[in-house]
């Protein structure tokens, strides 16, 4: 079985490298890493895997920067004029822009047109699940894990980068998902650590099965990340060994 994986760079700028992480089962069938993808294009990459057994399920892909750099290293006109003073160079930006590569450059920030360095990412379309079936030979372990009977809430992933809207402080990115049957329709709270600083994130709107959703907290220093939902155990949940990331 052959899986496929489609990274789409909607931005101006071009990427960073990047790593794709697959999972199926709750179990990892391996990564890819592709390179830099050019604005507005995209890099189809494959996976060979051979499931467990015949039958459904979901195959789980993530994608992770490997790199801090990426595109040219000489600036453009764009960042060129910018360097001269704060002056926005898009009349639908409001705060100004700067240029001084390779320690900083809020030119090309979210999308804004500047083809020399990489875009700061939003990861919250960073995962994509895709349900899959498999007829014929199975392959030679039993059972296929399904969804757990009921609420089942796992944090997918807690990281930490510097913020691009606020300088000398620092975002951590808080994924988590419902990979239960059954729906939560609170509130959830996320406590996330950053080193001896600890906060807490609500998410609101709920949790469809299978929903993922994405949202940040600042904190300001970096180090490493911890997130561990429902922290009071507040929520029925059918496991509860899965709440914090590792």
């Amino acid at each position: 079985m052959e899986v496929l994986v489609t990274v789409k760079n909607r931005s101006s700028n071009p990427s960073k490298a990047y790593r794709i992480d697959l999972r199926a089962g709750g179990q990892s069938i391996g990564s890819l890493n592709g390179p830099s993808v050019p604005s507005q294009g995209e890099k189809l990459l494959s996976l060979k895997w051979k499931p467990v057994q015949a039958g459904s399920g979901e195959v789980e892909a993530r994608l992770s920067f490997t790199s801090n750099s990426g595109g040219s290293k000489a600036p453009c006109a764009d960042c060129r004029s910018s360097r001269t003073g704060g002056t926005s160079i898009s009349s639908t930006r409001t705060r100004d822009t700067r240029c001084s590569y390779p320690n900083s450059c809020s030119v090309g920030s979210m999308g804004s047109p500047c083809s020399c360095h990489p875009s700061e990412d939003d990861p919250r379309n960073n995962t994509s699940r895709a349900a899959y079936q498999v007829n014929g030979e199975g392959a030679n372990t039993p059972a296929q894990p399904t969804s757990a009977d009921g609420i089942d809430l796992q944090v997918d992933s807690c990281y930490v980068q510097a913020s691009v809207a606020k300088m000398g402080t620092y975002e951590a990115f808080v994924t988590i998902s419902n990979q239960g049957n059954r729906p939560h329709s609170g509130m959830i709270d996320v406590e996330v650590s950053v080193g001896s600083m600890t906060r807490t994130l609500t998410f609101r709107g709920g949790l469809k099965p299978g929903e993922v959703k994405t949202e940040t907290i600042e904190f300001t220093k970096s180090g490493r990340a911890k997130a561990v939902v429902d922290p009071k155990n507040t929520i029925k949940e059918a496991r509860e060994d899965n709440n914090s990331n590792r």
